[in-house]
């Protein structure tokens, strides 16, 4: 055997530990399958019922879907269905590395006070066993501080840990001058980034 026979015969040998397109395929079938099982229970549970969604497959895979048939509080309720369907994907998949889960601006449309217990309901009912959920609700200017509490007691049986920014007043907050206030914070954040 010539050292140019050898070297293909280990490159052969190399190249066969991989995946082929027909592996591939399969594999995104089967992901898909159960992608859009999830993503259907969700928009159930999120009370969607939208007849495009039900008829055309490509709107409850993981791997085609892009737009939704659907507009405003439909369309904000679907994205979440969609975005945990994915997260709960990604925790049954044991190679992946789990992240925070951050869901911003949940009631970023004009939401109904029947929706908003539904979606927080949702919300918790679905969060993530494996990882933190970080979730961002703005509140109106006729609302306060009390509605964030009403929602951890009401949704999330008073388990949430809240972080106001701004108490409810001030809006960018995060632009603001700063101040020298909780400088030991600032400078352990630094240290931390130092050494990403």
């Amino acid at each position: 055997m010539t050292a140019l026979q050898s070297k293909l015969e280990e490159t052969n040998t190399s190249l066969g530990k991989y995946k082929t397109d027909d592996d591939i395929e399969k594999l995104r079938n089967e992901n898909d399958q159960k992608f859009s099982s999830i993503f259907k229970k969700y928009l159930k549970e999120l009370e969607i019922i939208n007849e495009s969604m039900n008829k055309e497959h490509k709107y409850t895979t993981l791997y085609k879907s892009s737009i939704f048939p659907c507009q405003g509080v439909e369309l904000l309720k679907t994205v979440l269905a969609h975005n945990f369907a994915f997260n709960q994907i990604i925790t049954n998949t044991n190679y992946v590395q789990r992240f925070p889960f951050l869901i911003d601006a949940i009631f970023k449309e004009d939401i109904d006070d029947g929706n908003k217990p539904l979606i927080l309901n949702f919300v918790n009912k679905n969060k993530p066993i494996d990882t933190q959920l970080i979730v961002s609700i703005a509140y109106k200017d006729d609302e306060n501080n009390a509605i964030i509490s009403n929602y951890n007691k009401n949704n999330f049986n008073n388990k949430a840990k809240l972080i106001s920014i701004g108490d409810g007043i001030n809006k960018k907050v995060f632009l603001q001058n700063y101040n020298n206030q909780h400088d030991d914070l600032l400078q352990d954040t630094v240290k931390i980034m130092e050494y990403i």
